[in-house]
């Protein structure tokens, strides 16, 4: 990854926020999602969706919130994520950081890897760090990260003198998803920049090749841990809007995998899942040409009337709980989808048990130019 000047990282920073900016004017609700302001999400993911199967968006790329052919592109080999595509046919701009990501040799790693395990240590964490908190607590930056900070610092064996190094990189890896697909703002994106190569450089231990063990740090801390983390996040805040769930999944810890299906579902936590062409290529009577982009809308998608009755309900006893589009379509998502899963189901049964009245205790905040996370980073309860 060639090192810019602040100037000249700043002027592409600023380039690329402008033109989405220009994108966004004439209402293009692609362009107003990725330029990632202040705007009724519910209303324009609505709107993708009433434009067809696939519409072209006014930044170029192809767009499409229909569940059907959203699950028909993200099974699509011809179709490769944009996290692991590294620079790509408009230049560098703030996705370059992820050239640094080793795309070989993770996926037979973390396949193999035993979600069972993961569970165990997230329990086990989850419960030992709730022991160091009071009544009040902020349910984000004070348990849910350090949990799965220390799980997969665990997992990975990052010696105990890089654990805080370890910790702080991966909070600056927190905008990684979304710095696909908007600029973030000079100093996150140095920050970014700095926590790719601090996670390159890790000292890990396993018993793969070097280059494997890069790709496992690297997807571990900038995918699986900040999946969960939103995972959890958002689960949570459904069941404490909604007490009565709250309430059944205290009672009966087996609703915790439906509450976290079910969130997956109305509050993805990847929601703009961008894909690039590696061939040309039909969708949906459409011709698109190698080095196109392709993004699927999944909040579009997975709130369909005609998919869904009360799509916008958070339903645990929905039917088929599990019919959605996330973390599926290959890596780098569908790779660590069983741990996530597993760790944040873990940390939830852990929190029904010990925390049955826990409630908020202020405004939840969320991550600024955040399209594809909308990340919590602030949220405080109270027991």
């Amino acid at each position: 990854m060639a090192i810019r000047t602040d100037s000249e990282l700043g002027r592409s920073l600023l380039t690329e926020r402008g033109m989405q900016w220009l994108y966004a004017h004439g209402g293009d609700p692609y362009a107003v999602l990725i330029r990632a302001e202040d705007d009724d999400r519910a209303t324009t993911t609505a709107r993708i969706r009433e434009l067809g199967p696939l519409y072209r968006s006014h930044s170029g790329a192809w767009v499409s919130g229909n569940y059907a052919l959203g699950r028909e592109i993200l099974g699509d080999p011809r179709l490769v994520s944009r996290v692991l595509h590294g620079p790509w046919a408009g230049g560098p701009g703030p996705g370059e950081v992820f050239s640094a990501l080793p795309a070989v040799g993770f996926v037979p790693a973390w396949e193999s890897a035993d979600p069972d395990r993961w569970a165990s240590i997230a329990e086990r964490r989850c419960a030992a760090v709730l022991g160091r908190l009071g009544d009040s607590f902020d349910l984000v930056a004070d348990l849910v990260r350090p949990v799965l900070v220390g799980v997969v610092g665990e997992v990975f064996a990052v010696p105990s003198a890089e654990r805080a190094a370890f910790g702080r990189w991966c909070d600056s890896a927190a905008t990684a998803l979304d710095a696909v697909l908007c600029p973030p703002t000079l100093p996150r994106a140095r920050a970014l920049i700095e926590a790719v190569e601090g996670l390159r450089s890790l000292p890990a231990r396993s018993t793969g090749p070097d280059e494997e063990l890069l790709a496992f740090a690297m997807t571990a801390s900038v995918v699986g841990l900040e999946t969960t983390a939103n995972v959890l996040a958002n689960t949570m805040l459904a069941l404490l809007d909604r007490p009565d769930r709250w309430r059944l999944v205290c009672a009966d810890p087996t609703w915790a995998h439906s509450a976290v299906e079910e969130s997956l579902r109305l509050d993805p936590p990847v929601r703009l899942d961008s894909r690039i062409a590696n061939e040309d290529l039909e969708l949906a009577g459409r011709a698109i040409t190698a080095g196109s982009e392709v993004v699927v809308c999944l909040e579009a998608a997975h709130t369909d009337p005609e998919l869904h009755r009360d799509p916008g309900h958070f339903d645990l006893r929905r039917e088929a709980v599990a019919d959605h589009l996330s973390l599926s379509g290959g890596p780098p998502f569908a790779v660590v989808a069983p741990l996530v899963r597993a760790s944040a189901v873990a940390v939830l049964r852990v929190l029904a048990a010990r925390l049955p009245a826990v409630r908020r205790a202020g405004p939840v905040v969320r991550r600024l130019r955040a399209p594809v996370t909308q990340g919590i980073v602030r949220f405080p309860v109270a027991c």
